[in-house]
C-alpha cells in the first residue's frame, strides 16, 4: 500500500455542520475510497471561502493524520512542504486549483495526481461574468498553469470537461511525442453525497417547526447561489406554480456563498421581499446538516435552475445526487452529462433555461404524485450508477503505482513549455517589479528542482526551507 497525501478543501460533512460545498463532498468521498483500498492516507485539509471552524471527518480512525491549512496560500504551501519533507510521501493526491497549486508549489520532487471538480478557466469566466469584469482571469492561470506543467496525471468529473482540460494541455505542450498514446486525464463522476437519511414520518416534524402546515406539498431548493444559478427564473417559476397552487410551500435552504458570492442570493431575497406569495415560502437560509437531510425526506419535489453557460456543460450539482437518492422528485435544468443521465433514469424532468413556465408547469405536475415509492429500487439504480466502487478504480490503480507522467519522469522539456515556464516568470517578474526578487525566485524553484539538492538537503532540511523562501519571496 501506498503512502498518500491527500490535499483538498474543506469541510466535509459531519454533524452539525453547516455549508457542505462541493469541494467537501469530493474530497469526503476520494477519502472514503483511499481509506477503504487501504492506504496509509495523510489527510491535508483547506477551509472554504469565508468558512470558520475545524471539524474531523467520519474516518473510522483510520487515517494517519489530518492538519488544517491555513487560508492564506503561501503560508499553506510552506507548511504543507515541511510536512512532507517530514512525511516523505510515496504521492500526492490534490483536488480542487488551490490544493493543486500547493502541492506542485510545495517542494514534493514525487508523482501528484491532480482532480478539478469542474474546469477553473470556465468557473472563473462565469463569475467574471456575473461581476462584470475580466480581473479574476489571469490570477486564476496563473493558479492551474503551473499546475498544468508538472502534473503527472489529472482527473475531471465528467467527459466534457475532459476534452477541455486536453485544449489546455494541448495549449501549455503536454501533448507531446513521449505522451501520444498515453491517458493524462480520467474521468471520475460524482459520488452520491449522502447516503443515510431518517425516517419519513419523523423528518415532516421539521417542517412542523418552520411553520410549514402538515397537508402542504412542499417544493425545496437547497445549497448556494452561485455565479451561475439562475435566480430570476426561479422566483417567477415560482410565482406562477403557487398561484396556481394553494397549497404548494416553497422552502429554501443554503444561499450566499461568503467569501465566494453573495449578491446572487441577495437579489432572489429581494425579490422575495414583495413576494404576493411570501407566507408560503420559507427562506431558512444555511441550517445544520442533518436537518437539511431531515427536509430532504419530508419535501416532495426538488427544484434546480441554472443560467446556460460552459460550466453548467461540463460541471455537475450534486445536489441533484442528495436529492434523488432521498426520493425527491426533481425538477431542473439539464445541460450536463451526468444530469442528463438522471433524466435518462427517469429521476429528473428537464426545462429549458430560462423558461420559467415549463418550471412552473413541471413543479405542479411532480407535486402533485408525492414523493417517489419505489425508494429502494430508486437507490438501487443510483448505487450501480454514482456509488459503484469501479468509479475510483482509475485512481486506485495509479495510487497502487505511483509514477510520472512518460514527459516528465526525467524531467524532459520541449519549446512550448518552456514559453509558457517563461511566461510565468515574466508575470512574476511584473508582478514584484524587481529583478533581485525574481533572480532569488529563480533560483529557489532552480535549487527544488534540483534531485542532488533535495538528495543533499536530507542533510539538512532547513535548506529546503530556505529554497522555498526564495522561490516564494
Amino acid at each position: 500500500m501506498s503512502i498518500v497525501l491527500l490535499v483538498g478543501v474543506g469541510p466535509m460533512p459531519t454533524p452539525g455542520m453547516e455549508r457542505v460545498h462541493a469541494p467537501g463532498l469530493r474530497l469526503y468521498a476520494w477519502m472514503k475510497a483511499l481509506l477503504e483500498a487501504g492506504h496509509h492516507l495523510h489527510l491535508g485539509e483547506f477551509s472554504f471561502g469565508g468558512f470558520e471552524g475545524n471539524f474531523k471527518p467520519h474516518d473510522d480512525g483510520r487515517l494517519l493524520s489530518h492538519r488544517q491549512l491555513p487560508k492564506n496560500l503561501t503560508d499553506a504551501t510552506l507548511r504543507l512542504g515541511d510536512w512532507v519533507a517530514n512525511l516523505q510521501p510515496d504521492c500526492i493526491v490534490a483536488l480542487t486549483d488551490i490544493g493543486a497549486l500547493s502541492a506542485v508549489n510545495s517542494g514534493f520532487t514525487g508523482p501528484i495526481y491532480v482532480d478539478y471538480n469542474g474546469p477553473p478557466m470556465i468557473e472563473r469566466q462565469q463569475q467574471a461574468f456575473s461581476f462584470g469584469n475580466d480581473d479574476g482571469l489571469l490570477g486564476q492561470w496563473m493558479h492551474i498553469l503551473p499546475v498544468l506543467l508538472r502534473a503527472d496525471r489529472f482527473a475531471v468529473c465528467s467527459a466534457s470537461q475532459r476534452l477541455t482540460l486536453l485544449g489546455e494541455l494541448g495549449a501549455t505542450g503536454r501533448l507531446n511525442h513521449h505522451t501520444c498514446g498515453r491517458e493524462l486525464i480520467d474521468v471520475i463522476q460524482p459520488n452520491v453525497p449522502f447516503h443515510h437519511f431518517p425516517e419519513e414520518d419523523r423528518a415532516r416534524e421539521v417542517l412542523k417547526r418552520h411553520g410549514v402546515p402538515q397537508d402542504a406539498r412542499v417544493v425545496i431548493a437547497s445549497g448556494g447561489f452561485n455565479t451561475w444559478f439562475d435566480e430570476e427564473t426561479l422566483f417567477k417559476g415560482l410565482a406562477i406554480a403557487l398561484g396556481k397552487d394553494p397549497k404548494l410551500h416553497f422552502v429554501c435552504t443554503g444561499g450566499a456563498i461568503p467569501g465566494h458570492v453573495e449578491h446572487v442570493y441577495k437579489r432572489f431575497e429581494e425579490r422575495m421581499r414583495g413576494f404576493d406569495h411570501a407566507g408560503r415560502c420559507h427562506l431558512l437560509g444555511w441550517i445544520p446538516h442533518g436537518e437539511l437531510l431531515e427536509l430532504f425526506r419530508a419535501a416532495d419535489v426538488a427544484v434546480n435552475c441554472d443560467l446556460w453557460s460552459l460550466e453548467v456543460e461540463t460541471g455537475f450539482r450534486n445536489r441533484l445526487l442528495g436529492w434523488a437518492w432521498s426520493g425527491l422528485r426533481i425538477v431542473s435544468t439539464a445541460l450536463g452529462a451526468p444530469s442528463q443521465r438522471l433524466m435518462e433514469m427517469g429521476l429528473l424532468r428537464s426545462f429549458p433555461p430560462g423558461d420559467s413556465v415549463a418550471m412552473a408547469n413541471q413543479i405542479e405536475e411532480e407535486a402533485g404524485k408525492g414523493r417517489r415509492r419505489n425508494l429502494e429500487e430508486v437507490q438501487s439504480a443510483m448505487e450501480a450508477e454514482f456509488s459503484n466502487p469501479e468509479i475510483f478504480k482509475p485512481l486506485l490503480d495509479w495510487v497502487a503505482n505511483p509514477h510520472h507522467a512518460p514527459d516528465l519522469d526525467t524531467n524532459r522539456k520541449n519549446n512550448l513549455m518552456e514559453f509558457h515556464r517563461e511566461a510565468l516568470h515574466y508575470h512574476r517578474e511584473r508582478s514584484n517589479g524587481s529583478s533581485p526578487r525574481m533572480i532569488a525566485r529563480e533560483a529557489g524553484e532552480t535549487l527544488l528542482g534540483s534531485r542532488l539538492f533535495l538528495a543533499m538537503a536530507k542533510l539538512n532540511p532547513n535548506f529546503v526551507t530556505i529554497a522555498r523562501r526564495l522561490r516564494d519571496l
